[in-house]
């Protein structure tokens, strides 16, 4: 391995010997040529016992001249590599300066500064500022910075950085500048410089304490009013936190800027948020209901980073979850008050046991504060993000509302200003609850998912539960001890679906045993309701219990577990498929909401039957998967058709309830659409549409059959869309995870003129939705496209190939021959000698995981 690829631990931390109090900076914007000129005020660290070595990161920069104190250094002053720079024997305080070059127009990792589309953009987290200057790169390095930028006034206009706009002027040769100063400390990762031709949309945030604070949204001319959903969005934030946490935006202007070419969701930057296009821009024509609340969702979250993340911030990479499951958690609490409390719970555990679960039980499975690293930029995972979540929902659980938001406002008081451990953090917890939560930390050090076994009996009144706790192996954790959580249960009476008891226990022991009195006869026993831990349920529960729980449970995510289990074991040919209709039957006839019935409705996902059993079989899982389908059309067809038609829009708006009408519309036309004789209705459902939402609908329902109508809609699609980048996402998404969709068509989608590889969103969306058409990718030939499509991008993208290389994830589980042909094509990724440590520990993580089996 390079020495990129060396492996970093959590258990080597140290302090650095020296802290960066103030960073002045200038560039010297030039597409090919930026120069950038650094003064750095150094002083010692008194936490570092260290000598007064000084080491800054430093990569793929020109070094050009530095100077201690004013004095010029020598080459033989200080050694410098390829990982940075270092100083020898410095004082205990001094100046440095700088001054070195980059090229943007070359950077095509997307990290440090970059130029895409003609616009300079930055991102730094969590280590792209070594490839700006030479600097202290790590999150518990915080500094006062002041941002000069220079530029030709034609072409870059706009010239933005963090905190407040000081000064600005024309200069000679057509250029001008700015000066921008940030009075808030920070890590080097949430500095943010942007200049390029952009449109502005501007508002003022006016807070219930009087606090004007003035909001600027930036994206390209065409794009700007596509901005106003999240102007909205950043408002209700604004006054949510305030109400909620308390918290009160500490500068007096906000801006965020809308940026096709980016790698990651959003960055949150301090008063300078960069996004991807995706999360920012929403109107009618372009964007779906879901794209809406997605936009809502991560304009929240990222202003949520504010504090936690900004002004508290995680002292090491190793402690991401501090700010990311905790950000996490808060924006799911937004948007729950914002719209359906029931419906985002549900959709949030179904995305942890379709993801997250996945990932847990995988070569890649790490704990959300990983003890292990060679590429950070690995770690920004469902597991780090959402089950992060979880642990701080369980805390929730455990301590309740009143006293969890009272911890948080001590939390906020106490390390604001600072770079901490999630161990301070759950500190805060322990006083003001007077918890003992050394056994609940146990939730930030084990990967893999735990599993609970539930046996029940019952005897003249008295219902005995059995309650035991396993946490399966995962590479590097054996025999893991009992882990400390709530478990929600509910008792209800199976004759008419009364709750008769609601109770959170606390679970702490491989084993323990609950007695409830009190019953005339035995209750349907629900567990992991509202699903209040990440966990696995086995129990011994009959099909006839199962269909009732489905029928009577008053919780929505238990209902849906119950319906996915029963059609999960329909598929896998555990039960007949005669139970699954029961249930579903009764859904269907019930006066259930309309976005909840349609989550109810909804199958598992392939994505679900995989985990299910083991050498996975994909051709049987497709096949089972479509045959229940036709075998529910066949049966409910009629009723089917009849509730479609039944539900009547008006125009397109997005509100809660025309988007949960359309939900249901749109999940039973997936259903129908399985039946040849309803691709008319599919096509009439696209051609009539006036919004995005039921577009994609239309062609999601059509995009498995071979007929000219499909073929119509979809030529019909990209001529509407061609030029709108988010909505291709939508129609290379769906083409490439169509059942009609080989290798060779693959390839004909990749030669398309407007597929764009210097676009990640594009590459996620074909590329990975072509991996997930797991009937067509998982073929020896496509393993060896796939793998050199992978080589290809990382190249220029080490991040986005160490994205789509996740793919290959299931090698240990897969058939024989398709494992076989798999490692070949792994083994031919992992023999590359100028492979990134980006992609390297993927893969070579995959490969070490096969080998143990």
């Amino acid at each position: 391995m390079s020495k990129q690829s060396k492996t970093i631990y959590l258990k080597d931390y140290q302090a650095s010997n020296f802290l960066i109090k103030n960073c002045f900076l200038c560039f010297h914007l030039d597409p090919d040529h930026t120069v950038v000129q650094s003064k750095l005020e150094l002083q010692k660290n008194p936490n570092s016992k260290a000598g007064n070595d000084l080491f800054l990161n430093g990569e793929q920069l020109k070094l050009h001249h530095i100077k201690i104190d004013g004095k010029t250094l020598k080459t033989t002053d200080y050694e410098l590599d390829e990982l940075g720079l270092r100083l020898k024997n410095c004082p205990d305080e001094f100046v440095l300066e700088l001054e070195n070059s980059i090229n943007p127009a070359a950077n095509t990792s997307l990290n440090g500064i970059y130029l895409g589309e003609g616009i300079f953009c930055s991102q730094n987290e969590p280590e792209g500022f070594r490839r700006i200057t030479y600097f202290l790169d790590r999150p518990d390095n915080m500094s006062i910075f002041t941002v000069k930028i220079i530029a030709d006034k034609k072409a870059f206009p706009i010239l933005l950085s963090n905190g407040n706009l000081i000064e600005k002027g024309d200069l000679a040769a057509g250029k001008h500048f700015v000066l921008w100063q940030d009075p808030f400390k920070k890590p080097s990762y949430l500095f943010a410089l942007v200049a390029g031709d952009l449109a502005k949309l501007e508002d003022i945030y006016q807070s219930p304490t009087g606090k004007k604070v003035k909001l600027e949204f930036f994206a390209k001319a065409k794009d700007i009013d596509k901005c106003h959903f999240a102007l909205q969005a950043l408002k209700d934030a604004m006054l949510w936190d305030e109400q909620v946490y308390q918290r009160v935006y500490d500068l007096d202007l906000y801006m965020i800027v809308a940026v096709d070419i980016f790698n990651s969701g959003a960055m949150e930057n301090k008063g300078l948020n960069i996004f991807n296009t995706i999360y920012v821009l929403a109107d009618a024509k372009t964007a779906t209901d879901i794209d809406y609340y997605n936009v809502q969702s991560v304009i929240a979250h990222e202003y949520f980073h504010n504090w936690t993340g900004n002004r508290i911030t995680c002292q090491s990479w190793f402690e991401l979850t501090l700010k990311e499951g905790l950000t996490v958690f808060r924006d799911q609490e937004f948007s729950s008050d914002l719209n359906s409390r029931v419906i985002k719970r549900l959709d949030d555990a179904s995305t942890i046991k379709q993801r997250q679960f996945a990932e847990d039980a995988g070569p890649t499975a790490h704990p959300i504060k990983p003890k292990s690293y060679i590429s950070m930029k690995n770690f920004y995972t469902r597991t780090v993000y959402e089950k992060g979540s979880e642990v701080i929902r369980m805390l929730y659980t455990l301590l309740g509302k009143e006293q969890f938001l009272a911890a948080m406002q001590d939390y906020f008081d106490q390390y604001d200003g600072q770079a901490i451990t999630t161990n301070d953090f759950v500190a805060v917890f322990e006083r003001k609850a007077g918890l003992d939560l050394s056994q609940f930390k146990l939730w930030y050090d084990y990967a893999g998912t735990t599993e609970i076994s539930v046996k029940s009996s019952f005897q003249e009144g008295v219902l005995k539960l059995q309650i035991s706790q396993h946490c399966p192996d995962t590479p590097g954790q054996n025999n893991k001890k009992a882990m400390f959580f709530p478990l929600q249960i509910s008792l209800i009476d199976d004759t008419n679906g009364k709750n008769l008891l609601n109770k959170t226990l606390t679970i702490s022991q491989k084993s323990e045993d609950f007695s409830f009195e009190g019953f005339a006869k035995k209750p349907l026993v629900a567990v992991n309701v509202n699903f209040s831990a990440p966990i696995k349920v086995k129990m011994q529960q009959s099909v006839q219990d199962q269909i009732k729980l489905a029928q009577f449970s008053q919780d929505l995510y238990l209902r849906y577990e119950c319906l996915q289990a029963l059609a999960s074991d329909a598929i896998l040919g555990e039960i007949n498929s005669k139970h699954y209709k029961t249930a579903f039957n009764f859904i269907l006839a019930s006066d259930t909401a309309f976005d909840a019935k349609a989550r109810l409705l909804q199958l598992p996902s392939e994505e679900i039957l995989k985990q299910l059993k083991t050498p996975i079989d994909f051709s049987h899982n497709a096949k089972a998967l479509q045959q229940l389908k036709q075998d529910l059309t066949q049966s409910f067809g009629q009723d089917l058709l009849k509730i479609y038609h039944e539900i009547k829009l008006k125009t397109y708006s997005y509100d809660s309830v025309s988007a949960s009408k359309r939900s249901l519309k749109n999940q039973l036309l997936q259903l129908l659409s399985c039946d040849q004789n309803h691709i008319k209705l599919a096509f009439e459902h696209y051609m009539q549409a006036d919004n995005i939402t039921d577009k994609v609908a239309g062609l999601q329902a059509l995009k498995d059959h071979d007929h000219q109508l499909k073929t119509q809609a979809f030529e019909h699609f990209y001529q509407d869309y061609k030029d709108e980048k988010l909505v291709l996402m939508k129609y290379f998404s769906l083409l490439a995870g169509s059942a009609k969709t080989d290798l060779n068509s693959l390839k004909i989608l990749i030669q398309s003129p407007t597929y764009d590889e210097n676009i990640p969103n594009l590459i996620f969306a074909l590329m990975g939705s072509f991996a997930r058409n797991y009937n067509n990718f998982h073929h020896a030939a496509s393993y060896d496209f796939y793998a050199d499509y992978v080589l290809k991008i990382d190249a220029k993208n080490p991040e986005c190939a160490a994205r789509i290389s996740e793919s290959f994830r299931d090698c240990n589980k897969l058939l024989k021959q398709q494992k076989q042909a798999m490692r070949s094509s792994l083994g031919n990724i992992v023999q590359n000698k100028h492979l990134s440590s980006n992609t390297y520990e993927i893969i070579n993580k995959i490969l070490e995981q096969d080998k143990s089996n």
